[in-house]
């Protein structure tokens, strides 16, 4: 994968570029209704930006929410000022987030059966765009 990225990143032209994206992708076979193609390698996009300067332009907050219904999209990195979370979707005016710094005890999955409260959170918390770090 890594030369993949290289070549993509290195190539001197979009068609090329195209080219090389193509060479990435195969066709399905001819019954798929919608003529898509599947990808032969996986990869994750991620794009670095701020939105605003000291807070977030509530501009942004529908196409955070759009961004966030896509079926690709694997969540936001964020937060409020000095406490990052994991956004991973939205209801009505606030977005739902997990704190990645809460810490769970270690499950031995090895065990024929185990906890699986640790893989669940029983209490999703809230955050509004106006409380958001840009």
């Amino acid at each position: 994968y890594r030369q993949d990225v290289i070549n993509l990143c290195t190539a001197p032209s979009n068609l090329i570029r195209k080219k090389l994206l193509n060479q990435l992708v195969e066709p399905t076979i001819n019954n798929n209704e919608n003529n898509s193609s599947i990808w032969l390698t996986s990869l994750l996009i991620l794009v670095p930006l701020r939105l605003g300067l000291n807070e977030l332009d509530l501009t942004y907050e529908s196409y955070l929410k759009e961004a966030l219904k896509l079926t690709q999209t694997v969540g936001i990195i964020g937060g409020s000022p000095r406490h990052a979370v994991y956004i991973l979707g939205f209801q009505d005016e606030s977005f739902i987030d997990l704190d990645p710094h809460f810490s769970q005890t270690t499950v031995n999955i090895l065990e024929d059966a185990f906890d699986l409260s640790s893989y669940s959170c029983s209490s999703p918390k809230k955050l509004t765009a106006k409380k958001m770090d840009p």
